[in-house]
This record gives structure tokens, C-alpha cells and sequence, in this order.
């Protein structure tokens, strides 16, 4: 009973854990429009969308095309998918074209290759077991090389840009690129110029983003700065910033 209990308190403090830890939970629902929306909190859905509300579970992020998404699921979950080869090959060239289509030119030279894959056999035989294996694992190869890429892709469909183009620039920049002595000069008034746009915005907490800045602000202005715990609190108070400009 006692071992029980203590099984039961882990449970809770992973359910507890932060997003870093566990998988978030992405909502997904149309407006009346028919527009689709992204979320990662349920109650930034209307109360009228709440019932026909999907979640998408972080490690898939979906394309809204079912042909596309049938056999990325499948791929995944097998490695390789031995059955509906052509289907597989015309879902490819779909997520192919959608890939290119945001910008991603460099797979353009794929396309070629996954159309010159041959689905069936040329004597007109049925394919033989080697056959149907060689050609899933050409195809399983694009799949996976494109799942590697597309959460980029994903957050570029639903990224929200502001009406400053250096600031959209580190939103994404600071993902890949830290805070340190080089680029904290320029962060710091980069995030003094989105909170003036944030006063637009009446659901961000505002009075925490002053509170940031001012913090910001007291410690760059000292004689000699702590570089490294500075750009800590900058990387902190920008993913504030923009969980705050995305309410």
C-alpha cells in the first residue's frame, strides 16, 4: 500500500513537471468562418468551438490533408508501411509540394525522385516481397526526413507576426541563437520596442512586462553587468513576451 502511495505521488509530480519535460497539448478548431486555429490553451477556445475542438499531441503535428497525415502515422509507428505504395508515393508529393510551397526551396530536388520511384512492376508481374520492401524504404525515407523538418515548417504556417520585422526576425532567431554579449545589446531594445506594441494588446500582462524590463534595465545599467545571468533573464523574459503577445 505504502509503495502504492509513493508510485502515485511520482505520477503526480510528472504530471506536475514543466512543458519541457512532457508533451504539450496543441488545440485545434475552426472559427465561424471555417478558419482554422491553433492553440495551446484550451480556454482560448469560444465556448461555442470548445465541443469540436481537436488535440494534437506536440511529437505529430498535422497538415490538414488525411492522405498526407494516414501515412506519416503509419511510417511512424512501422518504420515502414509495406501496403497502398502508390498512395504513399502521391501523399509524399503532396507534403513535397506544401514543404516547397512555405518556403523550404531546397526540397524542390526531391520531387524527381520521389515521382521516378516505380510503385509497380515494368513486366507487369505482381511485385515480389524484396520489391515491395525496397520500395516502402525509399518512400519511408522522404516520410522521415520530412517529419525531421516539418515542426519548422508547422510553427512558420502559424507563427503570428507583429508589425516589426527585426522583432519577428529574433522571435525566431532566439530559438536556434542565446542571448550573450554580442547580441544582447541589440535584444534588450528590441524588446523595449514589442513592448510598445504590446500595449495594444489588453489581454498580456503588461505590468509583468514592465516588471521585466525594468529588471533588465537596473542590471545592464551597472558598471560592470553580469553578461551571462543578464542574457538568462533576457531569453526568459522574451519567451514571456511572446506567450504574452500570442493571448
Amino acid at each position: 500500500m505504502k509503495s502504492l502511495i509513493i508510485k502515485s505521488n511520482i505520477y503526480l509530480l510528472l504530471f506536475l513537471l514543466p512543458n519541457s519535460f512532457l508533451m504539450a497539448k496543441i488545440y485545434k478548431y475552426k472559427d465561424a468562418k471555417g478558419q482554422i486555429h491553433y492553440v495551446d490553451d484550451i480556454s482560448k477556445i469560444p465556448s461555442s468551438r470548445v465541443k469540436r475542438a481537436t488535440t494534437l499531441n506536440t511529437n505529430f503535428l498535422k497538415t490538414d490533408n488525411p492522405d498526407i497525415d494516414k501515412y506519416r502515422e503509419l511510417i511512424s509507428k512501422h518504420g515502414m508501411y509495406y501496403k497502398d505504395l502508390e498512395k504513399q508515393k502521391i501523399g509524399l508529393i503532396l507534403w513535397n509540394n506544401l514543404i516547397v510551397q512555405y518556403g523550404f526551396s531546397k526540397f524542390e530536388s526531391d520531387l524527381p525522385k520521389i515521382e521516378s520511384i516505380s510503385t509497380s512492376s515494368q513486366s507487369g508481374k505482381k511485385l515480389t516481397p524484396r520489391q515491395v520492401r525496397e520500395i516502402a524504404s525509399q518512400l519511408a525515407f522522404f516520410y522521415k526526413s520530412y517529419e525531421n523538418v516539418w515542426p519548422k515548417i508547422y510553427e512558420e504556417i502559424n507563427f503570428k507576426p507583429t508589425d516589426n520585422e527585426e522583432i519577428d526576425k529574433l522571435r525566431k532567431e532566439m530559438k536556434q541563437i542565446k542571448t550573450d554579449k554580442n547580441n544582447l545589446e541589440n535584444r534588450i531594445k528590441l524588446l523595449n520596442e514589442w513592448n510598445k506594441l504590446m500595449a495594444e494588446n489588453e489581454k498580456a500582462n503588461k505590468t509583468l512586462l514592465n516588471e521585466r524590463l525594468k529588471v533588465i534595465k537596473k542590471n545592464h545599467s551597472v558598471k560592470k553587468p553580469d553578461i551571462y545571468m543578464l542574457s538568462r533573464y533576457v531569453d526568459q523574459t522574451l519567451n514571456i513576451f511572446e506567450k504574452e503577445f500570442r493571448k
